[in-house]
C-alpha cells in the first residue's frame, strides 16, 4: 500500500508540474507553425479553411491535414480567437506535433461539426497537448475526438477561467490527461468519454457537471479537483491499475477555518470500479448525496474522508439516497483529536462492505 501511494503521488505530482509549466516548455526540435494566424493581418483562405483576420475567426469546412513532419505548433491563434466548424463538417488533423492547436489567450471552438485530432508522436514529451490556451478554453456544440498525446485540452492560466464545455460530445483516447486546468472546469449537457488515459479530469479549481454523462476509463485517477459538483449527471469511472490511485478525489486545502467545497452528487448516479481507491475527500470536503445512487467498489478503500472541523456534521450526508461502499475498507474517516468521534459518520442509509 505504501509503495502504491508513492507511485500515485509521483504521477499526480508530475501532472501538476506539467500543468504549471506548459507555457514555459519549448520544443528543441520541430519546424515552425504552418498555420500561424498571429502573423496574418489580412483575410486568407485555403482548402477547407477561411481566416477572418478582423473577427479572429477560423472557419473549418472539411479541413484535412496529414503529415509526417514534426511541428512545434501546428496551428497558432491570437488571443480571443474562435474556431468555427461548419454544420455537419468533418475536420481532421493527423500529424506529429508538440501543440496541435495553440491559443495565445482565450480560445473558443464552436459549431455543429466534428474535429478529429490524432497525434502520432512516439515520444510524448513533457508539454504535449492537442489543444492548449493561455486563457480560457470554451467548447460549444461540437463533436471533438482526440487521440494520442500527453494532454487533450489544457488551460494553464489560474485567473483565466479554466475550461468551459457546452452541448458537446468529447472523446479522448490514449491521452495522459484528457482535461486539465489550473482553474475551474465546468460542463453542461455534454457527453465525455476517456479511454486508456492516466488521468481523466484534473481541475485545480472546482469541477462542475450539469446534465451530462461522464464515462472515464483511466489507469491512475478519474477525477481530481478542488470541490466537485455533479447535478443531473451520470458518472461511470473505471480505474484499471492498482497503484494507489483514486477514481474521484477532492483535494481541499490545508488552510484552517476555511469551509471546503463538498463533493456533491445530486439527482444523478455515480458508479465506480477501482483497482485502487474509490472516493477520497481531503482536508474537510464533505460528501453530500441527494436523490442519487452511489455505488463504489474498490480494491482498497471505498470512501476515505479527511474531516476538518465540521462540528456536529456527519462526513457523509445522504438525502433520499443510498451508498454502496465495498472494499478492503468500506469507509475510512480521519477526524481531528478534538472532535466527537462518537457522532454518526453517515446521516442516512448506506450499505458498507468492509471495515469502517
Amino acid at each position: 500500500q505504501t509503495m502504491q501511494k508513492k507511485w500515485y503521488s509521483v504521477i499526480i505530482s508530475m501532472a501538476l508540474f506539467l500543468l504549471a509549466t506548459y507555457p514555459q516548455n519549448v520544443l528543441a526540435q520541430g519546424t515552425e507553425s504552418p498555420f500561424d494566424f498571429t502573423a496574418i493581418t489580412e483575410n486568407r483562405s485555403g482548402e477547407g479553411w477561411i481566416w477572418d483576420a478582423d473577427a479572429k475567426t477560423l472557419s473549418l469546412d472539411g479541413f484535412s491535414y496529414q503529415s509526417d513532419q514534426e511541428y512545434e505548433r501546428f496551428m497558432t491563434l491570437p488571443a480571443g480567437s474562435r474556431i468555427i466548424l461548419a454544420n455537419g463538417s468533418i475536420n481532421e488533423i493527423d500529424l506529429l506535433a508538440h501543440y496541435t492547436i495553440y491559443g495565445e489567450g482565450e480560445l473558443t471552438i464552436a459549431g455543429d461539426g466534428t474535429l478529429k485530432i490524432q497525434n502520432r508522436a512516439a515520444d510524448l514529451r513533457e508539454a504535449d497537448a492537442a489543444i492548449i490556451a493561455e486563457g480560457k478554453v470554451a467548447v460549444e456544440d461540437v463533436q471533438l475526438q482526440i487521440t494520442g498525446g500527453n494532454g487533450g485540452i489544457i488551460a494553464d492560466q489560474v485567473e483565466a477561467g479554466g475550461i468551459r464545455l457546452y452541448n458537446s460530445d468529447l472523446r479522448f483516447h490514449n491521452v495522459s490527461m484528457a482535461l486539465a486546468a489550473n482553474a475551474d472546469i465546468a460542463m453542461q449537457n455534454c457527453q465525455l468519454e476517456t479511454r486508456k488515459a492516466d488521468i481523466g479530469l484534473l481541475a485545480m479549481g472546482g469541477l462542475q457537471m450539469l446534465d451530462s454523462q461522464i464515462d472515464i476509463e483511466a489507469n491512475v485517477n478519474g477525477i481530481f479537483a478542488n470541490g466537485i459538483s455533479a447535478k443531473r449527471t451520470t458518472i461511470d469511472i473505471i480505474i484499471n491499475m492498482d497503484m494507489g490511485g483514486t477514481a474521484l478525489e477532492s483535494i481541499g486545502s490545508y488552510v484552517p477555518n476555511v469551509v471546503q467545497p463538498p463533493i456533491l452528487i445530486e439527482d444523478g448516479k455515480l458508479s465506480i470500479e477501482s483497482m485502487g481507491n474509490g472516493i477520497i475527500s481531503q482536508f474537510g470536503s464533505l460528501l453530500q448525496v441527494k436523490n442519487s445512487e452511489v455505488d463504489v467498489r474498490a480494491n482498497d478503500v471505498a470512501l476515505e474522508i479527511w474531516s476538518k472541523g465540521q462540528g456536529d456534521a456527519s462526513e457523509i450526508e445522504l438525502s433520499g439516497s443510498r451508498i454502496i461502499a465495498e472494499g478492503k475498507m468500506g469507509v475510512l474517516i480521519f477526524r481531528p483529536q478534538d472532535q466527537d468521534n462518537d457522532r454518526p459518520v453517515v446521516t442516512d442509509d448506506a450499505i458498507i462492505t468492509g471495515k469502517t
